[in-house]
């Protein structure tokens, strides 16, 4: 079985990006022969609250969830970030995580504080 863990749906602010979309995704990845992929809202990277994305995945993927499995993106940088987790694991029943991809050196003593929080959840 081929599982795709490297998919997004959502709208990139530089590049237009093909198969954005639950449906269109699923077609290109069916045809591929994928049987499941791990999805996660590209939109959500350029937030600063990443959980509007997270809510805007769920429902993007429905009618889809026998095929994607939603991983939540959080900002450990993010006052609110332990409540989205909380949030996206029980809530939302997402599968994995990804964390948001922070500038580099930008309160690199918060996030490794907050990454340690988050591995004990």
């Amino acid at each position: 079985m081929i599982i795709d863990v490297n998919t997004y749906i959502g709208s990139w602010a530089f590049r237009r990006i093909r198969y954005n979309d639950a449906k269109g995704l699923y077609g290109y990845l069916s045809e591929a022969n994928v049987k499941k992929a791990c999805v996660s809202s590209i939109d959500s990277v350029l937030y600063r609250n990443v959980q509007e994305g997270n809510l805007q995945l769920i429902e993007d993927i429905k009618g889809f969830e026998d095929f994607f499995l939603p991983f939540a993106i959080i900002n450990p940088t993010y006052p609110g970030w332990k409540e989205d987790f909380y949030n996206c694991v029980h809530r939302l029943n997402m599968k994995g995580l990804e964390f948001a991809d922070l500038k580099e050196g930008e309160k690199k003593n918060i996030m490794h504080k907050n990454l340690e929080g988050l591995l004990k959840l």
